[in-house]
């Protein structure tokens, strides 16, 4: 996620329209937000619950 906001941040984005803009501004909010992988609806997959 930290390669895609230095590719996001390194794009012309500034000679952009205002609706790429936040295209962009959306893509690097959510390429900052961890992934998790949940086993069912119950609680979140960790290395510890998986090693079990």
């Amino acid at each position: 996620s930290i390669l895609l906001e230095e590719k996001v941040s390194s794009c012309l984005w500034y000679t952009q329209s205002i609706r790429f803009r936040r295209h962009l501004l959306m893509v690097i909010m959510k390429s900052q937000r961890p992934v998790q992988l949940r086993v069912g609806i119950f609680y979140p997959a960790t290395l510890e619950t998986f090693a079990k």
